[in-house]
């Protein structure tokens, strides 16, 4: 499952209501007058809200009518004009869904009242050009996909985006319960498969690869870096079988394929060329497995599970889960758009397409450069994924929310990492450090689906995991007080960790059948990861 589908949760829980601000000349909605005031002005509950605003024809008190908003005044006030007068049998939001279509001259077809139900509901202001442009969009939509379809140009609209029907395919995009690690990896068997001529096509191809490599290097570099420790140590035994097997590693370098290799930056070169064939070891179900042995004997292969097994050689200390999250948003090119706007800036856009080796340029160049039909529908899936989570990031006020995904291809995950930062300006806009939410959603080989809330105000953590295995609350209770050590180090309290399993009626989605997802509950085997 994509963890991007928690946003409709989010979205359930707190719904935003368009201030006055937001509004725009010609946007049909929803009003009801509680109370008239001289000069043609009134109290009108809109939704949630309620606001004074100037009309242009005597009303009725505690009647609905569908508004128009024609212009400001001349005292900054909103004038509202009467398009129709919503008779009681209708003040219903299917009713006064069919009343918006008829103001604004639209069939009442079956897709067409549910996006109109939906939009009232939610208070959302629509212009009829709005309106024609998702019911045009919807008619492509599959029908698997149609109740998402309509999430997606509800929080476009509700967000003030471009009625386009490519804002609506990015945020749908965002929704797919696919993961993005398994889309890159269709993508990248494609581009195996044709001899395609393009630079771009041959730079997109190794972005992917050095992808999905990347877990495997960093934990392979670590269990190299013991196995050469052992080599140059003090026990003769130890020495012998390590310098054995460095050799075997070097002697096979070119039997194995390029998922073993490891070109760690920083790594010496006579390192590098020793570890280009490694034995790929990671664990499953909490012990260590060699997928590939590089010829080594029986002896061999259980001193160095050993050795794994002592080393934890996986990818399970913080550091090396923040190199691998950094060295994919490199690769992701999520600062692309900062190192455009710099580059504009000093009159360098010459050198922008030299620049650009991260994944979204190329899936851009590739989608232009091949017609291959299968290759430039699963780049373009892709771009609009990167867009739609884009699109996600919100701003009220102070308060930002800010999404990111990252997939990660490993033996304990292969599905993606995505994160939720909700923070707080201060009042000369830099971000408050002291006050923030973030929520991390992973789907784990053996812990399967996890959602981690990390709540921190005035400097002081509360931590909580959601998952169902049964036996987790032992586990974490083992790390608790290293998890304080470690947050005392940045200067964070731990006041509250605890962990608890998902529940249905918390993450029951919006009503449309779409939940936060939670699986049949499975023993637990093995630790995945440490928080």
């Amino acid at each position: 499952m994509n963890g991007i589908t928690a946003f409709q949760t989010m979205m359930s829980g707190v719904r935003e209501t368009s201030t006055r601000h937001g509004f725009k000349e010609g946007q049909l909605l929803i009003g009801k007058i509680l109370q008239l005031f001289p000069d043609q002005k009134a109290l009108l509950q809109i939704g949630q809200l309620q606001l004074v605003a100037k009309l242009e024809a005597p009303l009725k008190t505690l009647q609905n009518y569908v508004l128009a908003i024609d212009h400001k005044s001349g005292d900054d006030m909103i004038l509202l004009k009467m398009v129709e007068e919503i008779p009681e049998p209708n003040a219903t939001a299917k009713g006064m869904a069919g009343e918006i279509l008829t103001a604004a001259r639209l069939q009442k077809s079956p897709g067409a009242l549910k996006l109109a139900e939906s939009l009232v509901r939610n208070n959302i202001p629509i212009q009829e050009k709005q309106l024609v442009s998702a019911l045009h969009w919807l008619q492509g939509v599959s029908p698997a996909q149609k109740d998402k379809a309509y999430q997606s140009i509800q929080f476009s609209l509700q967000q003030g985006y471009p009625a386009s029907e490519g804002v609506f395919r990015s945020i749908l995009e965002a929704m797919d319960d696919k993961p993005m690690i398994l889309r890159l990896q269709e993508l990248g068997r494609a581009l195996t498969k044709e001899d395609l001529p393009g630079e771009a096509a041959s730079n997109l191809s190794k972005v992917i690869e050095s992808i999905l490599k990347k877990p495997d290097e960093i934990a392979q570099a670590k269990l190299y870096s013991v196995i050469d420790a052992a080599a140059k140590g003090t026990d003769s035994e130890e020495k012998e079988i390590a310098n054995v097997i460095l050799q075997k590693m070097q002697a096979a370098q070119n039997k194995f394929d390029a998922a073993g290799t490891i070109l760690q930056q920083g790594q010496p070169k006579e390192h590098q060329e020793l570890s280009t064939v490694f034995p790929v070891v990671f664990k499953q179900e909490g012990k260590p497995v060699i997928r590939e042995r590089a010829g080594l004997t029986e002896i061999e292969t259980a001193w160095l599970l050993k050795l794994a097994e002592n080393s934890s050689g996986g990818l399970e200390e913080g550091s090396h889960v923040k190199q691998l999250l950094a060295f994919i948003a490199d690769k992701l090119g999520m600062k692309d758009e900062f190192h455009v706007f710099l580059s504009l800036k000093s009159d360098q856009q010459g050198d922008l397409e030299k620049e650009f080796h991260t994944l979204k340029p190329l899936l851009i160049a590739a989608s232009k450069e091949t017609e291959i039909p299968e290759i430039k529908e699963k780049a373009e899936q892709l771009i609009h994924r990167l867009n739609g989570v884009t699109f996600l990031q919100q701003e009220h006020g102070p308060l930002q929310t800010q999404w990111m995904q990252i997939p990660i291809h490993s033996e304990w995950m292969k599905s993606d990492l995505s994160i939720q930062w909700k923070l707080r300006k201060k009042a000369n806009g830099q971000i408050d450090p002291d006050f923030c939410r973030i929520l991390l959603y992973l789907d784990l080989t053996s812990l399967k689906e996890m959602m981690v809330d990390v709540q921190i105000q005035d400097r002081v953590a509360s931590i909580t995991v959601h998952n169902n295995s049964q036996h987790l609350k032992q586990l974490a209770s083992k790390f608790s007080g290293e998890l304080k050590n470690q947050l005392q180090e940045i200067g964070l309290n731990l006041s509250i960790f605890k962990v608890k399993s998902f529940e249905d009626k918390l993450y029951s989605g919006d009503g449309t059948g779409h939940k936060f997802g939670v699986p049949a509950e499975r023993a637990y085997q093995g630790v995945d990861l440490k928080i």
